[in-house]
């Protein structure tokens, strides 16, 4: 947030959130729950960050979002 912040008008910006989609690999992150998704949403509102949670499409296929890395 205080990134954000830094910018000179930030109530310019817009955040698209999108689930991060786990793989079969060691991943260092994790699915986010819709509960987690609207709570940071509704974060990013409270501080005049207009945002828009996005729907995550491609996960039956490996290829949303987080999902899009070669396998070896």
């Amino acid at each position: 947030m205080k990134y954000i912040k830094s910018f000179e008008k930030p109530q310019l910006l817009h955040v698209n959130l999108i689930r991060y989609n786990s793989t079969d690999s060691k991943d260092k992150f994790i699915f986010s729950s819709a509960e987690q998704m609207v709570k940071f949403r509704n974060y990013l509102l409270a501080n005049k960050i207009n945002c828009t949670i996005r729907r995550s499409l491609g996960s039956d296929i490996e290829g949303a979002c987080g999902q899009l890395a070669g396998k070896k």
